[in-house]
C-alpha cells in the first residue's frame, strides 16, 4: 500500500486542495501560490507550469517528496489490465493497472483515493493493490487507447451528454486509424460511446448539416465557445463550461495524432470524419491562448465539382473566362484573399477541360476537391515534398494542364512560368488585392515583366458574397438606407432585396454564396505597359478600356439580379467598393458612406441569458435585473419562442426557467434544447418555488441544472448566476 496516496476517513479527493498542499511543500518559501482549478488535468497543468516543470517532472518531484514508489507507464495496456479496468469501481477511482507483481497489483492514479475506494479495488482485484503516481493526461490516453469507457446506461439519450461530461475526466474511445495515420470520427452515436465522444459527434454533425468549413473551439468570456464558419462568417453555435470544452479539445487532439498534454505549444494534426453518406478529411490546429487553448478544425472534401456555368457569372465575365481557358498554353491566375473561393473556381476551370484524352496534374496543399481522372499530388513539407519539388516532377509527367494550389515562392513561380512558355496550360492561385496587383506580386517573386507578359494569359480576382435566403428575403423599400439612396441616385440601381432571417437560414437572412469576378486579359498593349514599368493606375485604365470591369460592378450585377444585398456587398468589399464605384460613376461618395460608424458589442465576450417565463411580470422583472447586471437578455414565454431564440441566436451562457403555469409536458419540451449543440451543456437555473409540486425536482435530475428559490432582488440573482456558472 501507499499511504501518501490514500485519504484519511472523511477527507475528500479534491485535486486543487491536494496539489495545493503539494505546492506548499515543494515551494515553502513562496507566499503567492496559484489558485488551482478543481478539474484534475487543469490542476496538474497549472501546478506544473508554476514549478517550471512538465507534468512528469512534477510527478517525480511529488514521488520524491512523499517517498512514493514509481513505475513507468506501458505504451499499451495488457489484456489483463483492460479486463480489470472495465469495472465501474476501477473507472471511478481513475486507476490504471501498470503491472501484475508477485501477490499484488500495481496501479497508477493521479490523486489520492479514499479508504472505501481502496477496499472496493481490493475486492475487484482479489488481491492487494499498490498505488503509484502518474499524470492524469497520460492515464487518460492509456484508457482511450484501450477504449475503456464509463459504463453505458440501458438507454442513452442526448440529454445525458452534459451529465456524463460533468462527471467523467475525459475518457473516450479512440476511433479507428485511417490510412494516412490520423484517427477517424464515426459520428453516429453508439450506446457504448461516452459523453465526450457524443459531444464531439454532435459538433461534427451540426457542422456538416450547416455546411460549415471550420469549427472553432476556444475559451471566451469565462466559457468554452463553439463557433462554426458558415458561408464565410463565424457564428457561435454553442457554449458550455470551460472544463467541458477542455475535454473535448483533448479528445480531438488525441484522435488527430497530436499530444493532448502539450497545451503550451502550437500543434497540427489530421483526422477523418465518417458518416453514413460521406467521408471528409479534417485538418486540426491548436494554439495556446489566454485562458487556455484554441482549436480550429477545417473540414475538407465536402465540395462538389462545379462547372463554369454553375458559377452563374455575369455574361461579361463568363465570356472573358472562357476566352482564357480555351488557350492551349500560358498561365491563368486566380487571385483573392484566403476563403474567397479560389479553389472552387480553379476546379470549375479544370471541369471544363477534363477529358480522358487530357492529362491533368495538380499540386495542392491540401487536396480539397477530388476528381477521378486527375493526378492529384498533396505537398508534405515534413517529407521534403514542397510545391517546387513536386512541380519539377510534374513537368516530367507529360502533363497537358497543371494546377498549382498556390504560387507562394520564387522557385514555384519560375517553374510555373517556364511550364507555360514550353507548351503547358497552367492554372494557379496567388494572393493579391485585385487582378492588376498580381503583376507587381509576380515581380516580387522574381518574374521579370517581359516573362510575365509572355507567359501570363490572364488574371482573375474574386470575392464571395453571401446569397440572400430565398425563403425569407424581401424587396427593399423606403425608407432607404444611405447606401441604397446613393446607389439609386448615382449608380443606376433599380432593385434590391433585404435579408430578413428565418429557420431555413438560421436567422441570418443568407444561405449559400455567389462569387464576383474581375478578369484582366493580358493583351499585347497591357504587356507593353508592364515591360516599360508603367504605374498600376495606368495599367488599370488601359485594362478597363479593353473590357475589364471592377469587382464592384460585378457585385452590383448580383444585387440587381436579386442574388444578394447592398449590405452584404459593403460588408465584403468595404471602402474598396466606394473607391471603385466612384471611378465608374464619376461621382465621389460622401465620407459618411466610405467610413460609417462602427457598432461595437460590449459584452466582455459573454453570451446572453435566455429567460423562459410564462408570466409577463416575472419575465419583465428578471429581464430588468439581468440588464442591470450588464447581461444581454432574450426573453421567451413558450417552447415556440425558445426554439426561435435558439435558432436565431445560439449564443447563451445561461438559461433561467420560471416554472409558474408551466406543466410537465411543456417543461420537457423546453429541455429538448439539450439535443442541440447550442443547449447541450449550457447551465440552467430553475426557480423551484414557482411551479407544480415535484416538477422542479424532476428537472433537477437533468445535468447542469441548479434548483433555487426565486430571487428577491438583483443581488440574489447575481449570487444565483455566479453559483450556476461555477457548476
Amino acid at each position: 500500500m501507499t499511504p501518501a496516496l490514500q485519504l484519511e476517513p472523511g477527507q475528500v479527493a479534491n485535486a486543487s486542495v491536494w496539489l495545493g498542499h503539494v505546492l506548499r511543500r515543494l515551494k515553502p518559501e513562496d507566499d503567492g501560490l496559484p489558485d488551482l482549478p478543481d478539474q484534475l488535468e487543469a490542476a496538474w497543468d497549472t501546478a506544473a507550469a508554476y514549478c517550471g516543470m512538465n507534468t512528469w517532472q512534477l510527478c517525480e518531484a511529488i514521488s520524491r517528496l512523499y517517498g512514493l514508489p514509481s513505475a513507468p507507464l506501458p505504451a499499451r495496456l495488457s489484456a489483463e489490465a483492460v479486463s480489470w479496468m472495465r469495472s465501474p469501481v476501477v473507472i471511478e477511482a481513475g486507476a490504471v493497472l501498470v503491472r501484475h507483481a508477485e501477490g499484488y497489483l500495481v496501479a497508477a492514479v493521479a490523486q489520492p483515493v479514499g479508504p472505501d475506494a481502496m477496499q472496493r479495488l481490493r475486492f475487484v482485484s482479489g488481491m492487494p493493490v499498490q498505488l503509484v503516481l502518474a499524470p492524469p493526461a497520460d492515464l487518460r490516453l492509456l484508457r482511450e487507447r484501450a477504449a475503456i469507457n464509463a459504463p453505458a446506461a440501458p438507454s442513452v439519450s442526448v440529454s445525458t451528454v452534459a451529465d456524463e461530461v460533468a462527471h467523467e475526466d475525459g475518457r473516450g474511445e479512440l476511433p479507428q486509424t485511417s490510412e494516412d495515420g490520423g484517427g477517424e470520427f464515426h459520428i453516429e452515436d453508439r450506446e457504448t460511446d461516452n459523453a465526450v465522444v457524443r459531444l464531439c459527434n454532435l459538433m461534427l454533425r451540426e457542422a456538416m448539416v450547416h455546411g460549415a468549413s471550420d469549427i472553432h473551439l476556444q475559451p471566451m468570456g469565462g466559457d468554452g465557445v463553439v463557433r462554426l464558419r458558415i458561408d464565410g462568417l463565424l457564428r457561435i453555435q454553442g457554449r458550455g463550461p470551460a472544463s467541458v470544452m477542455r475535454r473535448v479539445v483533448n479528445r480531438f487532439k488525441a484522435v488527430a495524432g497530436m499530444d493532448p498534454t502539450g497545451h503550451l505549444r502550437p500543434q497540427d494534426g489530421h483526422a477523418r470524419v465518417v458518416s453514413a453518406s460521406q467521408i471528409l478529411d479534417m485538418r486540426i490546429s491548436s494554439l495556446p491562448v489566454v485562458g487556455g487553448e484554441k482549436l480550429v478544425l477545417r473540414l475538407l472534401g465536402g465540395h462538389s465539382v462545379l462547372h463554369l456555368d454553375d458559377l452563374d457569372l455575369p455574361e461579361v465575365e463568363r465570356q472573358q473566362v472562357r476566352n482564357l481557358i480555351n488557350a492551349s498554353m500560358g498561365v491563368v491566375l486566380v487571385a483573392g484573399p484566403t476563403g474567397s473561393g479560389k479553389t472552387t473556381t480553379l476546379y470549375s476551370l479544370l471541369a471544363e477541360k477534363d477529358a480522358v484524352e487530357v492529362n491533368i496534374v495538380t499540386v495542392e496543399d491540401p487536396v480539397e476537391i477530388r476528381m477521378p481522372r486527375l493526378a492529384q499530388t498533396e505537398v508534405n513539407a515534413k517529407s521534403g515534398l514542397d510545391f517546387a519539388n513536386a512541380l519539377r516532377s510534374v513537368v516530367r509527367q507529360d502533363p497537358d494542364i497543371i494546377l498549382i494550389g498556390e504560387i507562394r515562392d520564387r522557385e514555384t513561380a519560375a517553374i510555373a512560368m517556364q511550364a507555360a512558355i514550353t507548351g503547358h496550360l497552367v492554372f494557379a492561385s496567388i494572393h493579391a488585392n485585385d487582378a492588376v496587383s498580381v503583376l507587381p506580386r509576380l515581380t516580387e517573386l522574381g518574374v521579370s515583366p517581359d516573362l510575365a507578359g509572355e507567359a501570363v494569359r490572364g488574371i482573375m480576382s474574386q470575392r464571395l458574397l453571401r446569397a440572400v435566403c430565398r425563403a425569407c428575403a424581401q424587396s427593399a423599400q423606403a425608407p432607404w438606407t444611405p447606401a441604397e439612396t446613393w446607389l439609386l441616385t448615382h449608380a443606376g440601381l433599380k432593385a434590391s432585396l433585404r435579408a430578413v432571417g428565418c429557420a431555413v437560414c438560421a436567422g441570418t437572412g443568407y444561405k449559400g454564396r455567389r462569387s464576383i469576378l474581375q478578369v484582366l486579359t493580358n493583351t499585347p498593349a497591357v504587356a507593353r505597359l508592364l515591360d516599360h514599368g508603367a504605374p498600376l493606375s495606368q495599367v488599370r485604365e488601359l485594362a478597363r478600356q479593353e473590357g475589364m470591369r471592377f469587382l464592384s460592378e460585378s457585385a452590383l450585377d448580383r444585387v440587381q439580379r436579386g442574388q444578394t444585398t447592398v449590405q452584404e456587398v459593403l460588408r465584403v468589399m468595404g471602402t474598396d467598393f466606394w473607391r471603385e464605384i466612384g471611378v465608374v460613376t464619376g461621382c465621389t461618395p460622401p465620407m459618411e458612406l466610405i467610413d460609417p460608424p462602427k457598432l461595437v458589442r460590449d459584452d466582455g465576450g459573454r453570451g446572453g441569458v435566455l429567460v423562459i417565463a410564462k408570466t409577463e411580470v416575472w419575465r419583465g422583472r428578471l429581464s430588468a435585473w439581468l440588464r442591470e447586471l450588464k447581461w444581454r437578455v432574450v426573453p421567451a414565454s413558450n417552447e415556440g419562442e425558445v426554439l426561435e431564440a435558439m435558432t436565431h441566436d445560439s449564443d447563451f451562457s445561461l438559461v433561467l426557467i420560471d416554472l409558474e403555469t408551466v406543466d410537465v409536458g411543456r417543461a420537457r419540451a423546453v429541455l429538448s434544447m439539450r439535443r442541440t449543440l447550442a443547449g447541450a451543456v449550457v447551465p440552467m437555473v430553475v426557480f423551484e418555488d414557482s411551479g407544480p409540486p415535484g416538477l422542479a425536482q424532476e428537472l433537477g435530475q437533468e445535468p447542469y441544472v441548479m434548483l433555487t428559490p426565486r430571487p428577491a432582488g438583483v443581488g440574489d440573482l447575481r449570487q444565483q448566476i455566479d453559483r450556476a456558472l461555477a457548476m
